[in-house]
């Protein structure tokens, strides 16, 4: 990587995967501007003093009732932020262009970012493309990229698989998760006489929680002074979560569920009190609470039908099973099975923001 003066990053700005991204790239490169145009809500003002200078292209007013009007809108806010912190302003390119996510709208505005930047870098996310219903869109997109980044080795093959002529361009860059740091304090360490089994990482179906916790139901009485966390803190539809209560309220198990959204203090804190993690959504791209159990060497339980065959034969705590018909069974053996060996903590480039950024910078 050469000395940037000047990048312009393109996406989300206040997911917290960006705000750990700028944060990570401010220590990294701390001398270079970073231009950053928000694809969703205006960054936030605490974030501020992460960028030299920033943008919106959500635009606002009645116009934007009408698609085609909010469609238009939102390119012309993004070509003209691009040529004022490019051409007009600073009289030259941006070094770097990268734009977090693949969303469709981006490929109309190809043509102003290959004029208005030296380099254009394309960090794909994983929902940006397994979810897409306009292959040309994001092929024109991709074909216009320097660079591809992906979040996991699976997702490179099944881009590489879907699209053959991106082979070459496309590299595994993960995210770091953000408050990893504190997951290396000793706080809320395991008690002896409890067994806490965390289930799911957020609110969504998708974690399928009422199967699992049905099926932990049945060995209520096998596991001595056992205790459920559900962690519910975000995605969560009120229809869901009556459903959750109500199973709660006739199940025998001591059931937690969590709504409030947790500090970084008491997320590492609950991770370190576990016994168990069971992860078991219909599809994930790569889960960062997955990463933070894995790194603290605690057992996971999770499905061979998500993307984490990179994880295997490593040595790190991971178990799969077939169908979550395989749980209860699951879960015995590796409770019981603990004591019996020792595994790896995950190797720290799939947590920590300053070993992640690392890869990234490779192909900057």
């Amino acid at each position: 990587m050469g000395k940037f003066e000047r990048i312009f990053i393109l996406g989300d700005v206040n997911h917290v995967f960006n705000i750990g991204f700028f944060k990570a790239l401010r220590k990294l490169i701390p001398e270079t501007k970073i231009d950053v145009l928000s694809s969703n809500e205006a960054l936030r003002e605490n974030h501020h003093a992460l960028v030299d200078s920033h943008g919106c292209s959500t635009p606002k007013g009645f116009l934007t009732k009408i698609s085609a009007f909010r469609y238009a809108l939102r390119l012309l806010l993004a070509s003209f932020f691009l040529f004022k912190h490019s051409i007009l302003k600073n009289r030259k390119k941006h070094d770097l262009t990268i734009l977090q996510g693949g969303l469709l709208w981006f490929s109309a505005i190809v043509p102003i970012l290959k004029r208005t930047s030296s380099k254009l870098f394309v960090a794909l996310w994983g929902s940006d493309f397994y979810k897409c219903r306009n292959h040309s869109k994001l092929l024109k997109l991709l074909h216009a990229a320097d660079v591809i980044s992906v979040g996991s080795e699976k997702m490179l093959l099944d881009l590489v698989q879907t699209f053959p002529d991106l082979e070459g361009k496309v590299h595994v860059c993960y995210f770091g998760i953000t408050g990893a740091n504190k997951l290396q304090s000793n706080t809320g360490k395991q008690h002896s006489n409890t067994t806490k089994i965390i289930v799911g990482n957020n609110g969504s179906r998708n974690n399928q929680h009422l199967e699992i916790l049905s099926t932990i139901d049945k060995i209520v009485g096998d596991v001595p002074s056992l205790e459920i966390i559900v962690p519910l803190t975000y995605g969560l539809q009120e229809d869901y979560k009556q459903e959750i209560l109500l199973f709660i309220q006739h199940s025998e198990l001591n059931i937690h569920p969590i709504f409030n959204f947790l500090s970084d203090e008491e997320n590492a804190a609950l991770k370190h009190s576990a016994s168990l993690y069971i992860h078991l959504p219909l599809n994930d791209a790569f889960s960062a609470s997955m990463r933070e159990f894995l790194y603290l060497q605690k057992p996971v339980i999770t499905g061979n039908w998500l993307p984490y065959n990179e994880l295997l034969n490593k040595d790190y705590n991971i178990h799969l099973i077939e169908e979550i018909q395989h749980l209860e069974k699951a879960v015995k053996e590796v409770l019981n099975q603990q004591q019996d060996r020792s595994f790896l903590p995950l190797d720290e480039k799939y947590v920590f923001w300053d070993k992640a950024i690392l890869d990234w910078q490779k192909h900057f």
